[in-house]
């Protein structure tokens, strides 16, 4: 599988797009929270599950208005948080998708070179004994291509 590419126009388009990238985080900044890792961990993780349920039990909150004013619930609050989070996911389904085709496509290109570079390495193996500046080949690669059979065979 070769996945050639003209480099100049995917170096142009990369730019275009970290160019979108930026004005997009821009127009959202206002809306998003940068957590330290101490917020993060500090906070509850609900099951997938509670979006619809807790939904369902704010839009039937109005009849139990005592329970949410003992509790301090505010209807309207946990509603629009609701909403955010469809917002939000509306927008990480479509990044999650777009990291996945960038971390194949990264994988396809990696491994292209990988191949080309290990079948150098091992014809040049072959030929050192006869043409021994292929030793600066061989130096170059052997931490990487040893290191990848002693792991395979541990």
């Amino acid at each position: 599988m070769s996945s050639r590419v003209n480099t100049q126009a995917f170096a142009a388009a990369v730019a275009h797009s970290l160019a979108l990238r930026k004005q997009a985080d821009d127009v959202l900044a206002p809306f998003l929270v940068d957590l330290t890792e101490e917020q993060r961990r500090s906070l509850s993780r609900p099951a997938d599950a509670f979006p619809d349920r807790a939904r369902r039990v704010a839009e039937g909150m109005g009849e139990f208005s005592e329970v949410a004013l003992a509790a301090g619930y505010d209807r309207e609050e946990v509603l629009e948080d609701l909403d955010n989070v469809n917002q939000i996911a509306r927008l990480q389904d479509h990044t999650d998708a777009f990291q996945r085709r960038l971390a194949d496509t990264r994988l396809v290109w990696l491994s292209e070179a990988y191949s080309a570079t290990l079948a150098v390495y091992n014809v040049a193996r072959t030929l050192v004994k006869t043409k021994p500046a292929l030793s600066r080949i061989i130096d170059a690669l052997k931490s990487i291509f040893s290191s990848r059979r002693r792991s395979d065979e541990g």
